[in-house]
């Protein structure tokens, strides 16, 4: 669906908007893992590589991750953990970055974590939205593709743990949905 020199480009893009967005500033990225860590790998390479391009401008970076807790049962239950190690954001310009954002509900919930911590300000970026007519009100500031709402692997994505490596973005059948799901 997506192929790896598309993604790198789309990528270079959104690294030229934060870029510019955010010149004379500091930045802190903070990566939702799993799914978002390939995506925001190559994202910190970009800026990087505009800070190391740039001679009168940079973009200060400070990197962290941010891991969720979702309940099975309740899937309106979702908690940041190891909130208390993010006390340094207060008064900081934060990025928020996803690889996938299907309704924008989990978005808006992390969003939400974030904001309890007075930082400056909270932008988020994903790789992937999936068009939804029931998405919540949060969309992305930086948005890298819009796809229909199918399943999607690849590029960190996985399913049960796998496809994760592959370096594309690509349609799942349903018959592969399946069998993945139960493994």
């Amino acid at each position: 669906m997506i192929p790896y020199g598309l993604i790198v480009d789309r990528t270079e893009s959104i690294a030229n908007q934060i870029f510019s967005d955010f010149k004379h500033q500091s930045l802190v990225l903070l990566c939702v893992i799993k799914g978002g860590y390939r995506f925001f790998s190559s994202l910190i390479e970009k800026l990087q590589s505009k800070n190391r391009n740039s001679d009168r401008v940079s973009l200060p970076l400070k990197i962290n991750f941010v891991c969720l807790k979702k309940d099975a049962n309740l899937a309106d239950n979702i908690e940041l953990m190891d909130r208390h190690d993010l006390g340094f954001i207060k008064g900081k310009n934060v990025l928020l970055i996803e690889n996938l954002v299907d309704t924008g509900e989990t978005l808006s919930k992390i969003k939400s974590f974030i904001c309890d911590l007075e930082p400056m300000s909270v932008k988020t970026c994903c790789l992937i939205i999936k068009r939804d007519e029931n998405r919540a009100k949060e969309y992305p500031d930086y948005v890298g593709f819009e796809i229909p709402n199918r399943y999607v692997v690849g590029y960190a994505l996985g399913l049960n743990e796998h496809f994760r490596d592959l370096n594309h973005v690509c349609l799942i059948k349903q018959s592969s949905l399946d069998k993945y799901k139960r493994n």
